[in-house]
């Protein structure tokens, strides 16, 4: 019964943090006593959330997408994380308004020097 409040009254996570859910085999156990209670019809979604916060902060290759749920899962400050990201997603915003910008320019200057081309007499170049 791991997952249970020790004698102290706190719960194993604060005793132990990251390094309790690191030990190896913590989550299959968490899984096996976990499972039975949800519900049915949430069992498959539970597991997906499990498994995906397990690969939050497994050492190893993880995908950008798990190291940005462990950073909102492990911070001691979500505010500032959440700050973090927002400011993030507004500089990707402004890149990407910027290369659409660049791209539309891009094209209207080829559109203009095909158009340039095309009414050129023969012979000449532009």
């Amino acid at each position: 019964r791991s997952l249970e409040r020790g004698k102290s009254g706190a719960k194993p996570s604060r005793v132990f943090g990251r390094s309790l859910v690191a030990f190896p085999g913590h989550f299959a156990l968490l899984r096996s006593s976990a499972l039975p209670r949800v519900s049915p019809s949430q069992r498959e979604a539970f597991d997906s959330w499990l498994g995906t916060f397990e690969r939050s902060f497994a050492d190893g290759v993880v995908s950008a997408d798990e190291v940005s749920l462990g950073e909102l899962v492990w911070t001691s400050d979500l505010s500032s994380v959440l700050r973090a990201r927002a400011a993030a997603r507004r500089a990707r915003a402004a890149s990407n308004a910027d290369v659409a910008a660049q791209q539309q320019g891009a094209a209207a200057l080829s559109h203009m020097v095909s158009e340039g081309l095309s009414h050129a007499p023969t012979g000449e170049t532009v």
